[in-house]
């Protein structure tokens, strides 16, 4: 049986969200940043690139308060996006994940909090998040509070203090004190849950965001591969960003904030911006987060994710981005195959294990395109180890995205061409996938391929194979695509009738 064009429970799901109404006031796309110490000309860069995407600002988490470097780098930070980037502003996301106190962040607040680059909510008051609630108690929260007056405008990350169920007596306790909530681990998939349209939780914003007149800022990202410091573990990634971009915006009730985790949190591998070597050049991370291993390619989808955000679009009416661009997007895709083996995994290194939650590691290269209005018949076909995989997925206006199941070793590509067969798009390039361990390590950081118009140097293949003959004599698997459709009355009844169909077993084409 060839490709199926699943109408998947979850991914439906996801088109349940009928737009009615648009958040009042302006909305907000940040990217996370690691403070630390980066070179002056490097702080510089990545202002300009968040800038040219599109992007509001940067969460810059401050994980050291107290340390001259962090000072450093935010005094060049603030004044370069003043001077250079006006519209381009920073908050302080404050790390609470180590232990410290909350007056060591006193300094640092008094000196930036009225810096002309300072992100102000709503309300006028400069905005303030965290990572993490830090076990702190509501007194401590209120008489942190009470030292600026009250008058920040805080957003801070309290899922830990199970905020987001939205209970009365949390509310009573705590309500009065933030402006809103982010919540950081829901980011993701649980640790063991695959990253697939069947599993993934559908997005929604709490209810109490209305009731309680509260902002809401949800995170988005790829996945979350961390080897280094102590831990080896994994959440899936595969199809949680393009899902997760297709939920955001078809909420009837879109959140006033995203926060995409993260530009340049190397070791946790869900960057999308640059590593610096200075920042982080602990030995066993760079085995993994290097240049060989670059992200910015995910960057014109997700600058087209928050031009739409921005002006409250749906997923069906995302736009390619850049001037006279026809389509944006990319392919990601892990470096080793499911079955590889690495001889040192016994050897007693938690680094040379497999990673907690590697039995969800599949082999699937997962693409996901936005083309604009009249683009009829274009299509995309993914291509492994030389071979076509699966057929052709059908474009329409907006979001589209997939999986292409049976990886094979060698080079990933796929192609975009119109009607006529005509090639307008390829991503192709990067590390070819191995099953021989070529890191030491099983490596789950992707290759991230950038769709790219430029198809001088020609498509995936010079002879393209017709997909009959898989390596292991299969001519069948199990690839997938969605496309963003407008939501109505008849898709949300397709929905559910794909959903009981699913509970049943069977697969429903589209």
């Amino acid at each position: 049986m060839r490709s199926l064009l699943r109408c998947l429970p979850a991914a439906i799901g996801g088109l349940l969200y009928a737009r009615t109404a648009v958040a009042d006031g302006p909305k907000g796309v940040f990217a996370h940043y690691m403070a630390g110490t980066i070179f002056e000309n490097h702080i510089k860069q990545d202002v300009h690139d968040a800038a040219k995407m599109g992007l509001d600002g940067f969460a810059v988490n401050i994980g050291d308060p107290l340390s001259e470097e962090t000072r450093i780098m935010l005094n060049t930070m603030f004044d370069y996006a003043a001077s250079n980037h006006p519209e381009f502003k920073m908050f302080i996301s404050m790390d609470l994940w180590a232990p410290k106190n909350l007056s060591d962040f006193d300094s640092i607040l008094t000196d930036f909090l009225g810096h002309a680059a300072y992100y102000r909510g709503s309300d006028g008051y400069p905005f303030v998040s965290t990572y993490g609630g830090g076990n702190f108690a509501q007194n401590d929260w209120s008489a942190w509070r009470d030292r600026w007056a009250r008058n920040i405008y805080f957003v801070p990350d309290f899922a830990d203090l199970m905020a987001l169920q939205g209970s009365q007596g949390w509310w009573d306790e705590w309500g009065f004190m933030i402006a809103g909530l982010f919540s950081w681990e829901s980011t993701w998939p649980i640790r063991g849950q695959a990253s697939t349209l069947e599993v993934a939780s559908v997005d929604a914003k709490p209810e109490w965001t209305q009731e309680k007149d509260k902002a809401y800022m949800i995170g988005l990202s790829m996945l979350q591969y961390k080897n280094s410091y102590g831990a080896n573990i994994y959440r899936a990634g595969e199809e949680n960003l393009p899902l997760r971009i297709q939920n955001i915006l078809n909420m009837p009730d879109q959140p006033e904030f995203t926060q995409i985790l993260t530009w340049n949190d190397g070791p946790e591998s869900h960057y999308m911006g640059n590593i610096w070597p200075e920042q982080d050049n602990t030995t066993q991370m760079r085995v993994y987060a290097n240049d060989a291993s670059s992200h910015t390619g995910i960057q014109p989808l997700l600058a087209s994710f928050t031009a739409a955000f921005k002006s409250g679009l749906t997923a069906d009416k995302m736009a390619p981005f850049g001037a006279n661009a026809n389509a944006t997007g990319a392919l990601w895709f892990k470096p080793i195959l499911a079955d590889t083996s690495c001889p040192d995994e016994d050897d007693g290194d938690l680094h040379n294990e497999k990673p907690s939650g590697y039995e969800v590691a599949v082999d699937v290269s997962t693409w996901a395109v936005v083309v604009g209005e009249g683009k009829d018949g274009w299509t995309v076909q993914g291509y492994s180890g030389g071979e076509t995989l699966g057929d052709k997925v059908e474009l329409v206006q907006g979001l589209n995205y997939g999986n292409f199941s049976g990886m094979r070793e060698g080079k990933q590509c796929v192609e975009v061409r119109d009607k006529d067969g005509k090639l307008v798009a390829v991503a192709k390039g990067g590390r070819q996938v191995s099953k021989d361990c070529p890191d030491g390590i099983y490596n789950l950081n992707p290759q991230v391929l950038e769709l790219s118009e430029n198809v001088g140097d020609g498509g995936c293949v010079d002879e393209e194979d017709d997909g009959d003959d898989d390596d292991d004599g299969k001519d069948d698997d199990d690839s997938w695509g969605v496309r963003a459709v407008e939501v109505n009355g008849a898709v949300m009844l397709a929905a559910l009738l794909a959903s009981l169909v699913s509970v049943m077993g069977t697969s429903v084409l589209c």
